[in-house]
C-alpha cells in the first residue's frame, strides 16, 4: 500500500472513529471512549493498556478506567493470549448485538431502581388509604392508583429487556443490509 493510500485509510478510519465518538455520546458515554472504542474497533489484534494510552495519549490509570467503562456497557471485551500476562482488550464489533444489550441492560436498571422504590412505599399508601382525612386519603389513592399503572410499564419493560437480550427482535426487525455498502 502507497503512502498516500496509507493516507487515505488513515483519513478514512478517523472520520469513523470520531463519528463514533459523537455517536457513543448519545449513550451516556464520553467521546473519549467512544475514540478507544473506534480505534479498538479498527485494530485487528486486542490491545494493551500501555497500547491503548499511548494510542489516545492518556495515562494508564484514565486508560484503565477507560476500558472498564466500556466493558461495564458491554462494548470491550477483555481477553487473554496464552503466555501474556497483560491485559488484553477488543472491541465488540457486532453493533446490532452492542445495542440490543445495552438497551438491555438499561431497561432491566431502570426497572429495578423504581419497582424498588415503589415496593417502599405501597405499605406507606396502603396504611394512607385508611386515613381519616378524606383529603389525604384522595391524594393517596391517585398516588397508588398512578402507581400500580407505572408498575405495568416496569413489568412490560423487563419483557422488552428479554426480547432485546435473545435477539427476537431481529425476526421482527430484520438486519439488513445498507445499499451502498454490498
Amino acid at each position: 500500500m502507497g503512502t498516500e493510500e496509507r493516507e487515505m485509510l488513515d483519513k478514512a478510519r478517523q472520520i469513523i472513529i470520531n463519528s463514533l465518538g459523537e455517536q457513543i455520546r448519545l449513550y451516556g458515554i464520553t467521546p473519549s471512549n467512544g475514540r478507544l472504542f473506534g480505534i479498538l474497533y479498527f485494530h485487528e489484534e486486542p490491545m494493551t493498556l500501555d497500547e491503548m494510552a499511548q494510542e489516545m495519549g492518556m495515562s494508564k490509570t484514565a486508560m484503565s478506567n477507560v476500558a472498564r467503562s466500556l466493558i461495564d456497557v458491554k462494548m470491550l471485551d477483555r481477553v487473554w493470549t496464552k503466555g501474556s500476562r497483560k491485559h488484553l482488550y477488543r472491541a465488540r464489533t457486532d453493533f446490532f448485538k452492542n445495542y440490543l444489550e445495552f438497551v438491555a441492560m438499561q431497561a432491566k436498571a431502570e426497572r429495578e431502581i423504581a419497582l424498588k422504590d415503589y415496593d417502599k412505599v405501597e405499605p406507606i399508601y396502603e396504611q394512607l388509604l385508611q386515613s381519616s382525612d378524606d383529603e389525604i386519603k384522595r391524594q393517596a389513592e391517585l398516588d397508588f392508583n398512578k402507581i400500580k399503572e407505572d408498575k405495568k410499564y416496569y413489568y412490560w419493560l423487563e419483557r422488552v429487556a428479554k426480547f432485546l437480550e435473545n435477539e427476537e427482535i431481529i425476526k421482527y426487525v430484520p438486519k439488513e443490509e445498507p445499499n451502498s455498502f454490498k
